[in-house]
């Protein structure tokens, strides 16, 4: 039975505030690793749990964690994880399936879904397979990876984005367009495996924000990007009010972060 790791991003031992998370049934074909980023001078992170490894480290930034966590691994499934996520009951049988009918393909991505039982997202009732449009909207706690696939094609999040980075999102979006360019099948499930409450981040805006943006549909697309970054501001001009951010300022910063990124 091939090994299945949960990569565990956390920080200042928050992970151990996540009771659902710590006390899940771990055994010899399904581990846990922990990267625990030590920040604000916080002790390191020590667990007791067969089957769960953690390391602890002083750097900064939720690509680098990540980074750290798969440089650890050599083979086997490996599940992107926060330290606020829960799964399903039978997520690792639902992992399972799912990679022995889509053989061909090395990552997947799954549902979310609130602890209310509202879905995460909008989501397609049929498997698909991913493109670079549809990497736009997968979140990273969703994506499931084959290691050594990763490992071969030198794949690894981009430092400069995420979490404690220079840009502030789009790591996992940029993690599965480098996949693509790199000829990686990658495939969306349509059934449900974690369980996350509503985001509300995303849907505040700012003129850090949209800068941020502008970078990220750089690093995407590159030239193309500037176009989506301009068309990213259009789409998401009706919520300017109510956020006192006006549409001028908006597109004058999206475009500042492609030009200066």
């Amino acid at each position: 039975m091939e090994h299945i790791t949960i990569m565990v991003a956390t920080v200042n031992c928050n992970v151990l505030k996540n009771r659902n998370l710590m006390n899940l049934a771990l055994h010899n074909s399904l581990g846990m690793l922990i990267v625990n980023q030590m920040l604000d001078d916080t002790p390191p992170l020590n667990v007791s749990k067969p089957y769960c490894k953690v390391i602890n480290e002083s750097s900064k930034g939720l690509s680098i964690n990540r980074n750290r966590a798969i440089e650890q691994l050599d083979s086997g499934l490996a599940i992107i994880a926060d330290d606020d996520i829960e799964y399903v009951s039978n997520f690792e049988q639902i992992i399972r399936e799912s990679f022995t009918k889509y053989v061909d393909y090395s990552a997947l991505t799954f549902q979310i879904r609130t602890p209310e039982g509202k879905m995460f997202k909008k989501y397609r009732s049929q498997f698909f397979t991913h493109t670079s449009v549809s990497v736009l909207r997968v979140s990273s706690i969703s994506i499931v990876f084959k290691v050594k696939d990763i490992l071969e094609k030198k794949c690894a999040f981009d430092s400069n984005f995420g979490i404690g980075a220079k840009y502030s999102s789009g790591e996992e979006n940029i993690f599965l367009m480098d996949l693509l360019r790199k000829n990686t099948k990658l495939g969306c499930v349509p059934k449900v495996l974690a369980i996350h409450p509503m985001e509300s981040s995303g849907k505040v805006f700012s003129n850090r924000h949209f800068y941020d943006k502008g970078a990220l549909f750089k690093r995407l697309y590159g030239l193309k990007g500037f176009f989506m970054a301009i068309a990213f501001v259009v789409k998401k001009r009706s919520f300017f009010k109510i956020q006192n951010i006006t549409f001028c300022d908006a597109l004058k910063n999206s475009i500042r972060g492609f030009l200066y990124s």
